[in-house]
């Protein structure tokens, strides 16, 4: 058709398809048209023509009027002066607990509890956080440099989409940056920035999406202009630390997505426009609600979702356990034994290591206590642990209180096995400043914690372990032997250690008294702390007989063998024989070296005892 327009200041006579050029946001309405069918004789208004009404509700021409008005960015301006007060607040709040210690803990409390992850969502339940997080800030250049980026970015896809656009996008980039770092990541994330990067991805789309229908002047601030903008930022903080790119993808993503799916508004025709802009608050509304449905489900689930892990050798305790990444990425050190993190933000390990005990006799509950006293400087008092590992475990549970206050500072759960010499300890610690509730019942860290210990596998302790294997290399070295059978003893396996020494006492090269000397020492040990093991090795008259044996043959110069052999005689209640040997020791005069140590030993044989001047 052959029509005059009035377009952008030009007066144009020309041939075109005016329905089509309004369909592609081409011309718009208020440009004039005189065209005799249409107008008559007069210009008028290409809004004011009824045969273009049609067209005029396409989505390009919808949307290039939408942009063209020119709304006022409410929900941009909400989201910037909201985020920045609440910056304000914390900033606030980080300068006075700069003045007292005590607030300022509390106060970096907060702020950690409002980090979004898997330790907060998935351990903790805390379904909050995706929204807290955007809110906090871990110092003023963080909330500064988000700040500009965010309420530009706000601004043009409000310009866009709408308030409604805006909404969905924002809580597309939250959910999508949440769920990344929540997967993948290794810490807690805060900051605005996920909903920075959401309405950058968010602009990128809506150029590609409608670029063609951007009015003038406007194009250039949507797709490809972006990308020119905004890529030098991204690539600059490739290399910074404490950068969750994560959170910056999985925002970038959500916005991309939604903005190039979303029916929102500015694309509908006037009559359904509130009908899309209803159902793009309501898609905003799910998304945003979404962790509160499935965080709890995933705390309950967190055992299952972390494990199975990979087996980690625990270096110096001759066990193994599957640990989640994330703890295996973060060992540490607890009250001496190794330990594990499932992030470095919370004092909350998971533990296991092996201790020597002074003797082979059952931990001392306060000597445990107090070393987790020590360990986290606070009071400890002993209560019941939940159900043992395993047969032969014992648990515990130590209750952790502030010295001064007396409030409850959290517990450590503690399984321990003894074996021989060696304690195997193996726990975790839970932290009493996080509320229990939000542990959601049997599930979260504690679950987790329970089943990583569960996945424990009990091996040699590694000098028994060396030993073992020194034994098989050179199996006729009786050195290797003597070692064996040493660690075989410290380990617990005293049957196994009487045998190798057995073997041993019957050779003629000197390693029999060695051999002699460690069983002695042995059958002491054990008729003190565990008489019912040293009647499984040998009865009584054996026992008597073999010690008497080797007594009558020893020189007078092995102590190690006469006081050994004296102690055993005294612990099973010998004494005619003890005051027998002591009759023979004292005859050998008064300077003989044995007479100290052997009056240190026949004291529970009183007429022993006696014969010492």
């Amino acid at each position: 058709m052959r029509v005059e327009l009035q377009h952008g200041g030009e007066h144009l006579l020309a041939d075109v398809d005016v329905e089509e050029e309004v369909r592609r946001a081409r011309l718009f309405a208020e440009d004039h048209v005189r065209y005799a069918p249409w107008t008559g004789e007069h210009f008028r208004k290409l809004g004011e023509v009824a045969e273009l009404a049609e067209a005029f509700d396409s989505p390009d021409a919808r949307f290039a009027a939408f942009v063209r008005a020119g709304h006022f960015p409410w929900g941009a301006l909400l989201v910037t002066v909201g985020i920045a007060l609440a910056g304000a607040i914390q900033l606030g709040a980080m300068f006075a607990g700069s003045f007292s210690p005590d607030l300022g803990a509390r106060v970096d409390s907060a702020v950690l509890g409002g980090a979004t992850g898997y330790e907060p969502l998935v351990l903790d339940g805390a379904w909050w956080t995706p929204w807290t997080s955007q809110l906090l800030h871990v110092g003023l250049l963080h909330l500064v440099g988000n700040l500009p980026v965010l309420a530009y970015c706000s601004f043009r896809v409000e310009r866009a989409l709408g308030a409604s656009g805006l909404a969905a996008v924002g809580a597309a980039a939250v959910f999508g940056g949440t769920a990344l770092v929540t997967a993948f990541g290794a810490l807690p994330v805060l900051g605005s920035s996920i909903l920075a990067y959401g309405f950058w991805g968010a602009q990128i789309a809506i150029g590609f999406r409608v670029g063609g229908a951007m009015p003038p002047g406007w194009r250039g601030f949507y797709g490809w202009g972006n990308l020119v903008l905004f890529v030098p930022l991204f690539v600059s903080s490739l290399g910074a630390e404490g950068i969750s790119h994560l959170g910056h993808v999985g925002g970038l993503l959500g916005g991309l997505l939604v903005a190039s799916l979303l029916p929102a508004e500015s694309f509908a025709p006037r009559a359904a426009a509130p009908a899309r802009r209803l159902r793009a608050f309501q898609l905003a509304a799910a998304l945003a609600a979404l962790p509160m449905l499935v965080a709890p489900a995933l705390a309950r689930l967190s055992p299952s979702l972390s494990l199975p892990g990979d087996p980690v050798d625990v270096r110096g305790a001759g066990v193994t356990l599957e640990l989640p990444w994330r703890m295996a990425e973060n060992p540490v050190r607890v009250a001496g034994l190794p330990g594990w993190l499932v992030s470095p933000n919370r004092d909350e390990p998971v533990f296991c290591g092996l201790s020597r005990l002074p003797t082979a006799e059952d931990p001392d509950d306060a000597a445990l206590a107090e070393a987790w006293a020590l360990a986290y400087d606070a009071d400890v008092s002993v209560d019941p642990g939940p159900p043992p590992l395993r047969d032969g475990f014992t648990s515990r549970t130590f209750v952790l209180r502030d010295r001064a206050t007396e409030v409850e500072l959290g517990r450590v759960v503690e399984h321990t096995l003894r074996r021989g010499v060696w304690l195997l300890r193996a726990g975790y610690h839970l932290d009493a400043a996080v509320d229990p509730t939000a542990r959601v019942g049997e599930g979260g860290r504690e679950a987790l914690y329970r089943d990583v210990l569960a996945t424990l596998v009990v091996s040699d302790p590694p000098p028994l372990a060396a030993a073992r294997k020194d034994r098989e290399r050179y199996p006729s070295d009786p050195e290797h032997a003597w070692t064996y059978g040493r660690e075989l003893a410290r380990a617990g396996a005293y049957a196994d250690a009487d045998a190798v020494w057995t073997e041993l006492g019957a050779r003629t090269d000197g390693w029999e008294w060695e051999a002699a000397r460690a069983r002695a020492r042995m059958w002491a040990d054990l008729r003190g702390t565990d008489p019912a093991a040293l009647d499984g090795l040998a009865p009584l008259d054996t026992r008597v007989a073999w010690i008497l044996g080797w007594l009558d043959r020893a020189p007078a110069g092995d102590a190690e063998l006469h006081v050994q052999g004296l102690r055993l005689l005294v612990a099973e209640g010998i004494c005619d024989r003890v005051v027998t040997r002591v009759d023979a020791l004292l005859a050998r005069g008064p300077d003989d070296p044995l007479r100290s140590s052997v009056a240190e030993v026949v004291g529970a044989c009183p007429e022993a005892l006696a014969r010492f001047p």
